[in-house]
């Protein structure tokens, strides 16, 4: 969340600057925001293609008589 934020802060603030900041902490909130979004995207990534999912069977105690 925090990554998507600080991007979309920045913007807000660079093109209104309602607050009358200095473009340096609004190119703090650019570059900040988008290096967390670009590593939870890298994190997503190595999740979801190099973590192997293990199987786990349940086996029954009980045996069925045929």
């Amino acid at each position: 969340m925090v990554g998507s934020l600080g991007p979309t802060v920045g913007m807000w603030l660079y093109n209104l600057n309602p607050f009358n900041m200095d473009e340096t902490l609004v190119m703090i909130l650019f570059i900040s925001g988008g290096s967390l979004l670009l590593l939870a995207f890298i994190l997503f990534v190595f999740v979801t293609f190099f973590i192997e999912k293990t199987e786990t069977r349940i086996v029954s105690s009980q045996t069925v008589a045929k």
